[in-house]
């Protein structure tokens, strides 16, 4: 059994917000009982699969399984590695015993808390890791606005301003 990694409400967001910026996850809305959640795309149940399968694994965490996968159309058939080691989830391992000549992929610690995350997330109520609540997105809207009103305001005082003093040199 693989152990947990130690992630505060911070770093779970940021994994959150990365995850779903590089299209592994998606938030999701259910408008007949009103709830938000993670759901995992195939984008990202390609790269699940392809790093259980570069790292010799049936399964990471309690995320789907090989043959799970397997069965289902993910698409992305000619899909490389390399944009997992691009993101820095993959190392490649050698083998310091003789002959040498195994070797083997493992996660970075990185990689193992990208996959705990995804594989956790997935199917998770959004407001328990990352979602606002409606009084905060409202709240939110309304600093926006008045920060765009005064910004308009700003703007035209300085306008007026520099009118004033160019209708001053003139005279």
């Amino acid at each position: 059994m693989q152990k947990k990694p130690d992630l505060n409400v911070e770093e779970w967001n940021i994994l959150a917000n990365r995850l779903a910026t590089e299209g592994w996850l998606i938030d999701s809305y259910n408008p007949k009982n009103g709830q938000r959640r993670w759901k995992a795309t195939k984008w990202g149940e390609r790269h699940y699969q392809k790093a259980c399968m570069l790292t010799d694994v049936d399964q990471m965490f309690n995320g789907s399984t090989l043959e799970q996968l397997n069965g289902s159309d993910l698409g992305f058939e000619t899909l490389s590695d390399q944009h997992l080691y691009a993101m820095n989830l993959l190392v490649d391992v050698l083998d310091d015993e003789p002959p040498y000549t195994r070797d083997r992929k493992e996660l970075t610690r990185a990689g193992y808390e990208w996959f705990y995350a995804y594989t956790k997330l997935k199917g998770k109520k959004l407001n328990k890791y990352q979602a606002k609540s409606q009084i905060t997105r409202s709240f939110e809207a309304i600093l926006q606005m008045v920060f765009v009103i005064f910004s308009l305001l700003a703007h035209s005082l300085t306008m007026g301003l520099e009118r004033k003093l160019k209708k001053g040199d003139r005279k």
